[in-house]
């Protein structure tokens, strides 16, 4: 069984959803700044309608996100708050193989509605995770938003915000021009700012994480930019952008690159958003799936011992990744320090010796009641679960290596 945090599948769609905000303009001053242009999108109340295609590639993987929909222009408030968009991935992987998925994400009514619409791949190791979800697409699912986690969210980036702009905005060039209609803004990052940019960006960063502010530092030596965006407004409001953001740099030794292109403009009348029929929660999808029944022909039935044990070990391993994932929601994005680059066996709960294994009870109480175990496991202070963090990508593999009949239990994220 997959499962996914609500919590954590709620923000990131919000977080995407809210990107064309970042975009803005401002009044011609004689001494024009960052600051001066990001004003006025802020006081923007006018719809919107954005596009912005996120590409890279590193080593034989590339991949690119493209987001495209409207807003209602008012999103101070989640109350007044009203975004339709769709997602697509596109991802190129090594051995030629490829993954596509497309998602649609509305926001209206203090609720985030997602659907996947589309799902395919022609990588062997995700097929089977593919046809598992396949029976589900099309079916939106809502995710009740909390009015006072929106405002600290908001009220997160906009303090980021200011910060970074403060530290940045000297290495930005600004050209305003007349045009026919109002003005138009060309800003540019001019190449000999470039490293001085870089570094006062990881200043800016280490104050939010020091190991991306350290990475950003070392890098800024083999990394390029290039910024192009173009603002336009009419009577001194906000019109529309368009731009390009490309940095290519190096990690871990290997040429990589990353791409952002935005195009937002203002709408002249309000886009129909409205929430979709037939949604469900997660717990109402779980219970359709496994209703509560004591009848046996509720109780799923296995071929042997063994797939029964396999199936416990498939929903420990997810639980496990997702109480993982929780607290690095909760922790800025950092897993458990107890968590190393090599594969070890994690500790049971209440164990009396953990001396060898990952400790894992900074989960327990918030994300999971107890570390599940191995069904299969004799061992008083083991789980003979095993989990990891890839140094280079970050991502945390856990496993099942009890798992019988020659399956392999693994799950990467």
């Amino acid at each position: 069984m997959i499962h996914i945090s609500s919590r954590f599948l709620a923000t990131m769609c919000l977080a995407v959803a809210l990107l064309p905000a970042t975009v803005s303009a401002a009044a011609l001053t004689k001494d024009l700044k960052l600051h001066d242009i990001i004003a006025l999108v802020q006081a923007n109340k006018k719809p919107l309608s954005f596009h912005a295609e996120i590409s890279g590639s590193q080593k034989d993987t590339t991949g690119t996100l493209i987001i495209d929909g409207v807003q209602n222009g008012n999103l101070k408030t989640l109350k007044d708050t009203k975004i339709d968009t769709t997602l697509t991935l596109n991802l190129h992987l090594e051995n030629a193989t490829s993954a596509h998925a497309k998602a649609h994400v509305i926001v209206v009514d203090s609720t985030l509605y997602a659907s996947l619409d589309e799902l395919s791949t022609t990588n062997t190791e995700m097929k089977e995770f593919v046809e598992s979800v396949k029976p589900y697409m099309d079916t939106w699912f809502r995710f009740p938003l909390d009015p006072d986690e929106y405002h600290a969210f908001r009220q997160n980036q906009e303090n980021r915000r200011k910060f970074s702009v403060k530290t940045i905005e000297p290495y930005f060039k600004i050209t305003p021009t007349q045009s026919r209609d109002g003005m138009q803004y060309a800003i540019t990052l001019p190449k000999e700012n470039q490293r001085r940019f870089l570094l006062a960006l990881a200043r800016a960063t280490n104050g939010f994480s020091p190991r991306y502010g350290a990475a950003m530092r070392r890098s800024a030596r083999t990394t390029n930019i290039s910024l192009d965006v173009i603002v336009n407004t009419m009577q001194n409001i906000y019109a529309s952008s368009e731009g390009t953001f490309t940095v290519s740099t190096k990690i871990s030794s290997s040429p990589s690159s990353f791409t952002f292109r935005v195009k937002n403009s203002t709408l002249s009348s309000m886009p129909v958003i409205t929430a979709p029929a037939g949604s469900m929660t997660f717990e109402e999808f779980v219970e359709q799936q496994y209703p509560s029944s004591e009848s046996s022909s509720d109780i799923p039935v296995f071929d042997s011992v063994e797939d029964a044990r396999n199936a416990q070990r498939r929903y420990d391993v997810n639980s496990i990744l997702n109480g993982v994932y929780q607290y690095s929601i909760d922790h800025n994005w950092k897993v458990p320090s107890s968590i190393t680059s090599t594969q070890t066996k994690i500790c049971r709960t209440n164990a009396t010796n953990c001396k060898g294994l990952i400790d894992l009870d900074v989960l327990t109480g918030s994300y999971l009641l107890y570390i599940p175990y191995d069904p299969s496991s004799t061992d008083a202070n083991s789980t003979d679960y095993t989990i990891m963090k890839d140094s280079v990508t970050q991502r945390i593999t856990v496993s099942a290596p009890k798992a019988e009949k020659g399956v392999v239990i693994s799950v990467t994220r």
